[in-house]
């Protein structure tokens, strides 16, 4: 495949490879605004324990239940070595009350 830029004629893939391409007045750092950027220090701590905000009014509660998965799905033959599968899963929790 082909395409036609500016009365040239260039393959697909070479159009897509300029898509990541940016011009140095688009990097973030040459913005109008750069010199209100502020530096992130991250502690790479992403658990959270909401439990302590009550937020469903029944105090602390446990981590753990008891889950039960519910599947259904279908499995059609497409060739003699190609097999096509949709699926879905319900998990069904119990309450941790």
């Amino acid at each position: 495949m082909s395409s036609v830029t500016g009365g040239r004629v260039r393959p697909i893939w070479k159009s897509i490879l300029q898509l990541d391409r940016w011009h140095p007045s688009q990097h973030p750092q040459n913005a109008s605004n750069a010199a209100y950027a502020k530096t992130l220090n991250l502690n790479y701590n992403y658990s959270t324990d909401i439990r302590s905000l009550n937020l469903s009014g029944s105090g602390s509660y446990s981590q753990q239940t008891f889950a039960v998965p519910v599947g259904v799905g279908f499995m059609f033959r497409v060739g003699t070595r190609a097999d096509f599968m949709v699926g879905t899963t319900l998990h069904y929790t119990l309450p941790t009350i």
